[in-house]
């Protein structure tokens, strides 16, 4: 599979907003399966002062507090992307049975305390067929350094035509039967 990068836009997010992004993969549905395996990544802040492990710890308590017969299964200190990680295992009861969930918590950039997060979940049954694939996707991460920063855009005003030609008060899109304020 060819490496993919995740940055098709640029924006100014509001001063003072944690960036905690989540991006989400999901497997084709199997006939009968109730938990579709998927992996998601995730940034988290981290509290001023913690370290990975207390992080990580905060996380799991969480979980805990919130999962019905959670079962921790194994826990081991690893690398992702030349990063120091630790990758938890874990079981816990869904609506729909068993499931089982890896957790891998990547060290941030010296200086930087944001968590990068990468959980991949699917039902007990299926976890066996799931587990290479996360290895996989874990082994072609490449951490990306820290975009230089962005050229900021002159806004539009909201009174200002959103496109070349648009009539003031128009609806940016077409909709049939609706009609602008006047």
């Amino acid at each position: 599979m060819a490496q993919a990068h995740y940055a098709p836009f640029s924006f100014e997010p509001p001063e003072g907003w944690q960036d905690r992004a989540i991006l989400a993969f999901v497997a084709p549905p199997q006939p009968g399966e109730s938990t579709v395996p998927n992996v998601v990544l995730a940034r988290e802040p981290r509290r001023e002062g913690d370290t990975l492990h207390t992080h990580v710890q905060r996380q799991l308590l969480a979980l805990a507090n919130e999962l019905d017969e959670l079962d921790m299964l194994e826990s081991e200190e690893c690398v992702v992307g030349g990063r120091r990680a630790l990758r938890t295992r874990c079981m816990w009861r869904g609506h729909d049975g068993a499931v089982d969930q890896t957790v891998v918590h990547v060290e941030p950039e010296e200086g930087e305390r944001t968590v990068m997060s990468l959980t991949c979940t699917s039902s007990m049954a299926s976890s066996s067929a799931v587990w290479p694939v996360f290895d996989r996707l874990l082994a072609s991460l490449q951490p990306m350094a820290r975009p230089p920063a962005m050229t900021v855009a002159t806004p539009v005003p909201p009174s200002a035509p959103r496109e070349v030609g648009a009539e003031p008060g128009a609806p940016m899109f077409p909709m049939p039967g609706v009609r602008a304020k006047r």
